[in-house]
């Protein structure tokens, strides 16, 4: 008698998702979409991060009491601003020092994030023509939260070095770049926002929490056996 065992292909359980009528797949994208966004502060690590972002590009983001940071954004369209302060951080090195930091440390931690590189570097270069001295105020206004219903003041700070340019102001040019550059991380911002709820709204996600087992699939198993 031949007792060699007989092998046999381990048994695959059904793709969860694929396994369902069509009909039912889409009661689920319409039940399901908007779990993660309703009554949820789905933004919240978003900002934590942005916070973070902006402290390594010299960016003091004000506080708002208990509600956190005073990071504001609105959607369709889409927008966002912040309220802060702009120049080197007092506890930290000296402000050349600070700036040049700014943009090995965003590259290093975003290394594809050439919008940050990018902004890093004009900053970094506005900065070095007027000696490290700019320091600005970021103050939202109005009811909107985009980028251009902000109040931006530019200006050299004596304490940081503006001393050495006691026959020159400021140039109006320059003092628009910093506000644009400024605009731009807020628009930056944005679009992360934006694209963090597209991704929670999508048909992807909702499909990729069937998988998970995160959604109960029973009610609609139930449904589908008691219609029959």
């Amino acid at each position: 008698m031949n007792t060699t065992p007989i092998e046999t292909s381990p048994i695959i359980p059904p793709d969860p998702w694929d396994a369902l009528p069509p009909h039912i797949q889409a009661k689920i994208l319409d039940d399901h979409r908007l779990d993660d966004v309703i009554d949820s502060d789905w933004w919240d690590s978003l900002f934590e991060d942005f916070t973070a972002i902006a402290e390594t590009l010299c960016i003091g983001i004000a506080d708002q009491g208990k509600n956190g940071k005073a990071i504001n954004f609105q959607s369709y369209p889409w927008g966002c601003s912040f309220d802060g302060l702009y120049g080197p951080i007092v506890y930290r090195a000296p402000a050349q020092e600070q700036f040049s930091l700014a943009r090995l440390l965003i590259r290093a931690e975003y290394p594809t994030g050439k919008e940050l590189h990018r902004i890093a570097d004009g900053l970094y270069e506005v900065q070095a023509r007027n000696g490290w001295a700019i320091v600005a105020q970021v103050k939202s206004i109005g009811q909107s939260t985009h980028s251009r219903n902000t109040s931006i003041g530019v200006q050299l700070d004596e304490t940081e070095g503006g001393w050495l340019f006691d026959d020159r102001e400021l140039s109006d040019s320059d003092a628009e770049e910093v506000s644009q550059l400024l605009r731009d991380f807020m628009d930056w911002m944005s679009d992360r926002l934006e694209a963090t709820h597209d991704y929670l709204t999508s048909d992807e996600y909702v499909i990729e929490r069937v998988r998970e087992g995160v959604i109960d699939l029973s009610e609609y198993i139930d449904q589908e056996e008691y219609d029959e």
